[in-house]
């Protein structure tokens, strides 16, 4: 049996402005699933990523981030 990606649980510790930031939710679209997963792989040159409220922030300025897989069964 294979697995979809349905949702990723993310925390990311980012910076803005000289300030650490937490952004800590699920996501569950696939084209910013598809970034995260972008993010997690090291592709992260020219990357954005959402962190709330309309907010991006380019992945350079991650310091550390945690993804985890929210799986469903396919058929």
């Amino acid at each position: 049996m294979s697995y979809k990606i349905s949702a990723l649980n993310v925390n990311v510790v980012y910076r803005v402005d000289g300030e650490s930031r937490l952004f800590a939710e699920t996501v569950t679209s696939p084209s910013i699933i598809d970034r995260y997963l972008a993010l997690e792989s090291g592709n992260v040159i020219g990357l954005f990523v959402p962190v709330g409220k309309g907010q991006q922030v380019n992945a350079l300025n991650i310091d550390w981030f945690e993804i985890e897989r929210v799986t469903e069964p396919q058929e």
